[in-house]
């Protein structure tokens, strides 16, 4: 019975919702009005039935601002007064500005091709709330900008952005402080999501998700992990930092679409970079730095004309490649270098002619190492001529020569050609009897005369 009593409460809830969910469409002769007065709204897409209530349910009102009804052929539309809705549209051929608080529910932001720009909240004074997870998408050529952007709540929210047109999304605020549900950017476009500038008196509490397009940011990605690139499909997926802008997020490049994971940046990343694939880092604008561990077995690849400088440590099994601009080991850094069977092994290599310094640490991983007389690996191929700093080591080598590192126990690293190699060294008892054998000889030779 109380199953049953619950089942009906349920089912008169959503009778309730479905009974009051209200289309309403900006008004006709109210180009710049007041969102909570109901004379500014019409309840049908043609404009002939004037609503008798202003929106404001935000689990059932669904916004539309339309070039018709309104007269508003081309012209801009701005409303003033705090918007409460399920989901806003923005249709007009005009630009749309909303001035004042709004909050959205699960049915999110849509503006549709030929519309002219939609700007959410504008100004200082008005703040954009998210009361759960939904999505945004812009089909239009015209950018959709929003400004402080805030969540409500506890529960934990996800914001799906998706420019499918080539207008864009812009957040210049992002405003997330301890009282706000953490929230997680998923950006899924075949554009580019832009978050022009972050507040720094507060902190953005929660991840962020670029399966495709491109992520855009001048400052912060908040306080959680960053996962790049999808886990199916062939899209391609990228992040872009500003040239002043220093990344302490633990970053993971993920595996499973073909497309390209690329992260450009002009700032140091300090956090972990965990490589399940092929990531390409570029620096165009700045010298960018590495201060973080690298993981995984992905290859790292360097385009860029401008310098990358490793003083973290890469222990992933995948190639280092630097294809363009410099590179420089740091004497802080550090490069693992896994040894298999003959030739097989990861290696730093590529066509760039740049400068390339390697003043850091080797590490030379032998626990699949089969370490057979004459066997050798390849640790450096370059098209550039690399130099080795004041500071190189290789751990558990000694320099026993001029560019020549050996380990005693038959490796030896060449800075000449980057390669290591292996030869067995005798026994000192078998040079002993190699020894006295050859005296014999000698002596035999000697008495047959």
């Amino acid at each position: 019975m109380k199953n049953l009593s619950s089942l009906l409460i349920t089912i008169l809830a959503l009778s309730v919702t479905s009974a009051f969910a209200d289309d309403f469409y900006w008004g006709a002769d109210y180009v710049t009005g007041n969102a909570n007065t109901a004379s500014n709204w019409f309840t049908d897409a043609a404009g002939t039935t004037a609503a008798t209530i202003a929106p404001g349910d935000i689990n059932a009102d669904n916004l539309y601002f339309n070039t018709t009804p309104g007269n508003n052929t081309g012209g801009s539309i701005s409303t003033t007064g705090r918007l409460d809705a399920y989901s806003l549209t923005f249709n007009t051929t005009g630009y749309t500005k909303i001035s004042g608080d709004v909050h959205i529910g699960a049915g999110g932001v849509t503006v549709n091709t030929g519309s002219g720009g939609s700007q959410i909240d504008n100004g200082g004074s008005y703040d954009t709330y998210l009361t759960t997870s939904q999505t945004w998408t812009n089909y239009s050529s015209s950018v959709l900008r929003a400004r402080q952007l805030r969540t409500t709540g506890s529960g934990a929210i996800t914001l799906t952005l998706d420019s499918a047109g080539t207008g864009g999304i812009n957040f210049s605020y992002i405003i997330l402080d301890t009282t706000n549900a953490p929230l997680t950017f998923l950006v899924d476009t075949t554009d580019k999501v832009t978050i022009s500038k972050n507040s720094s008196t507060v902190t953005w509490r929660g991840g962020t998700i670029i399966n495709r397009g491109e992520l855009s940011t001048v400052e912060s990605l908040g306080s959680g992990d960053v996962l790049l690139g999808d886990t199916s499909g062939s899209a391609n997926a990228k992040l872009t930092m500003g040239s002043a802008y220093d990344n302490a997020n633990n970053i993971t490049v993920r595996s499973g679409s073909s497309g390209s994971k690329t992260i450009s940046t002009g700032g140091q990343i300090y956090g972990t970079l965990t490589l399940n694939d092929t990531l390409l880092f570029t620096s165009t604008n700045n010298a960018a730095s590495i201060s973080g561990a690298i993981t995984g077995t992905g290859d790292f690849v360097k385009t860029g004309d401008n310098t990358l400088t490793l003083d973290g440590s890469n222990t992933s099994t995948g190639d280092f490649t630097i294809d363009e601009g410099n590179f420089t080991l740091d004497q802080s850094g550090a490069m693992t270098f896994y040894i298999g069977a003959n030739g097989v092994n990861n290696q730093i290599n590529g066509i760039s002619t740049d400068s390339i310094e390697l003043d850091g640490t080797f590490d030379f991983d032998l626990g699949g190492a089969s370490l057979v007389n004459g066997n050798s690996w390849s640790i450096v191929s370059l098209t550039a001529s690399e130099t080795y700093g004041s500071n190189f080591n290789i751990t558990g080598f000694s320099e026993t020569g001029p560019d020549l590192w050996t380990n005693g126990s038959g490796l030896t690293f060449s800075e000449m050609d980057g390669t290591l190699s292996f030869a067995v060294i005798p026994e000192p008892s078998s040079v002993v009897l190699m020894i006295c054998g050859l005296s014999a000889f000698y002596v035999l030779r000697k008495r047959r005369k």
